[in-house]
């Protein structure tokens, strides 16, 4: 040592500041990944209610079904388009329909109409006409709807 130079001494009050410092550093840190954290659940939070309001405001929408079937409900009925020209009507007094398996009676020519009731094996109705893949056809009980044309359910009889 030269003199009138001071011998080093540690300083602790240096020492105990850089440690505070990484101990706020850390606690900062920990501070902002929490909140990190939080945003995220936040944000998938707003997105799940988000995507429960559009499914329950879907839910509450009436289904096609429900819009055509109080299309045809009685208050609509003198409204109603006149029956479409079949395509290929064989004479109505003349052809029946006999139904070869068990099958839907329905209100419209679709397969999401409502059903009158089911037509068992063996069953035969009075042909109207034909559109596309349905019958329209008459029961005993006067009773018009369609059944499906497919060979599979209904055979066209004399």
């Amino acid at each position: 040592m030269a003199e009138g130079e001071e011998p080093m001494v540690e300083q602790p009050h240096l020492t105990n500041s850089l440690k505070g410092r990484f101990a706020t550093l850390k606690h900062f840190a920990a501070w902002v990944a929490l909140g990190l954290l939080m945003l995220l659940v936040l944000s998938w939070y707003g997105t799940y209610r988000v995507s429960q309001a559009a499914w329950q405001a879907d839910q509450s929408k009436p289904k096609r079904s429900e819009i055509a079937s109080a299309a045809s409900g009685p208050a609509a009925k003198p409204a109603q388009k006149p029956a479409a020209t079949p395509k290929t009507a064989p004479p109505a007094s003349t052809s029946k329909v006999l139904i070869v398996s068990d099958v839907t009676f329905r209100r419209d020519p679709s397969s999401s109409s409502d059903a009158i009731r089911d037509l068992k094996k063996g069953e035969q109705l009075t042909l109207v006409g034909q559109l596309g893949p349905w019958y329209k056809v008459t029961d005993g009980s006067d009773v018009t709807g369609w059944v499906s044309a497919s060979e599979s359910f209904t055979k066209v009889i004399k």
